[in-house]
């Protein structure tokens, strides 16, 4: 079975900042800039640290919010990774 592991992309130069309950995160390389919410940048951040699988991301998430990694925080996650996914921010890695 093959898992895949989310990885910060590599090109891409990631300056972040959090303020309350928002993050911005700066992609020099595109010049794109992006507006998170608190889990969002938490999640981010996480992957600037080390790669992880949605189910390792959700754990380490709510692990640092105090929330409970159920199901819908997965499904929480899934969404969030398709989305940094979509705007370059991360990229998928193949497991084995």
């Amino acid at each position: 079975m093959l898992t895949t592991e989310w990885v910060v992309d590599g090109d891409a130069a990631l300056l972040l900042r959090q303020w309350g309950d928002e993050c911005v995160v700066y992609n020099s390389v595109s010049g794109d800039t992006h507006l998170l919410n608190a889990l969002g940048g938490v999640a981010l951040t996480s992957l600037l640290q080390a790669p992880a699988t949605a189910d390792g991301l959700a754990q380490r998430v709510a692990s640092q919010l105090g929330f409970e990694a159920d199901e819908a925080l997965l499904e929480t996650i899934g969404t969030l990774l398709g989305d940094f996914e979509r705007i370059g921010l991360i990229r998928q890695h193949p497991l084995q």
